[in-house]
Formats: structure tokens, C-alpha cells, sequence
């Protein structure tokens, strides 16, 4: 099985166990982070890793009961001691993504209950998906390319 495999199946077991995988993932430009359909339109949104080869993302938001949400956390920290609002958050399934190592910093996702998550957030941050100095936090109508996509390159100076 390759690595990209791996991380699909891996994500997808996460995800199912949690009862957040319906639908929950887009095809995603390959090489790229571009999503290859409306992503925000519910029916492009698939429950199986089998149904979409190459990259792929993980959509934020509630689940169809609207009772449970995945909220992503989006952590950006390159260099130095991350926040801490990130350093005391509890222990979740955390994926290395193209820019971090997946131990301090990637993506952090959290299953969070409520009904009013996105609202909550809205209320405290100003945004429902806020940019943040860390990095974003992707509530609703938002993905993080997936865990063993490949991205064939960068728009950061700094990234090789």
C-alpha cells in the first residue's frame, strides 16, 4: 500500500470513528489545493476514500445532524514556540501537512458538539473561518488539503 493510501485510510478510520467521514471529502487539484468541484455544495462531497483518487481534502463543518462539528485547526508556525492557544490544546488527530512536521504544528482536527459552533466562533474571533498570527481555524465551508496529497509546489519565498 502506498504512503498516500496509508494517510487516506488512516484520515477515514479517524474520521468514521468519530462519526464525522459523511461527507466529508472532495477531489482536490492534483499536485495543487484547488478543489475540482463546489466544495460547499453538499452532493461533491464524498463519505469513502475510494471514491476519489489523487489529492483529496477534508471538509470543516457539521456533521448531517448538525449536533457534532469537525473543526480544523490550520497551525502555520515555521519557526519559534508556538502560541499558547496552541500549546494547551488537548491531545486530537494532528496530520503533518506540506509546510510542518505534524508534532507542533499542521493540521489539528478537533470534534467539537453543539449546534452553534460556527456561531460561537463568529462571536469571538469576528469570522467564522478567522486567520489567526498561528495560522486559520476552518469551521464551515472550508477543507485543508488531505493527509499523503502532494502538492508540486509553493507560492511561500522561503519553500523549496
Amino acid at each position: 500500500m502506498s504512503t498516500v493510501t496509508d494517510a487516506r485510510v488512516i484520515v477515514a478510520e479517524r474520521l468514521a470513528d468519530a462519526g464525522l467521514l459523511s461527507d466529508r471529502l472532495i477531489p482536490v487539484q492534483n499536485g495543487g489545493k484547488a478543489s475540482l468541484v463546489r466544495h460547499n455544495d453538499r452532493r461533491n462531497r464524498k463519505s469513502s476514500v475510494d471514491a476519489i483518487s489523487g489529492n483529496y481534502g477534508v471538509y470543516a463543518g457539521a456533521n448531517p445532524e448538525g449536533d457534532w462539528w469537525l473543526v480544523i485547526f490550520d497551525v502555520d508556525i515555521y519557526e519559534g514556540a508556538a502560541p499558547d492557544t496552541i500549546d494547551n490544546l488537548p491531545n486530537t488527530l494532528t496530520c503533518a501537512s506540506a509546510h510542518t512536521d505534524g508534532d507542533s504544528n499542521g493540521h489539528l482536527l478537533f470534534r467539537i458538539k453543539g449546534r452553534d459552533v460556527a456561531q460561537s466562533i463568529e462571536a469571538f474571533y469576528g469570522a467564522k473561518n478567522p486567520s489567526l498570527s498561528w495560522g486559520e481555524i476552518r469551521v464551515q465551508n472550508q477543507y485543508v488539503v488531505g493527509p499523503g496529497s502532494q502538492l508540486d509546489g509553493c507560492d511561500k519565498e522561503w519553500c523549496d
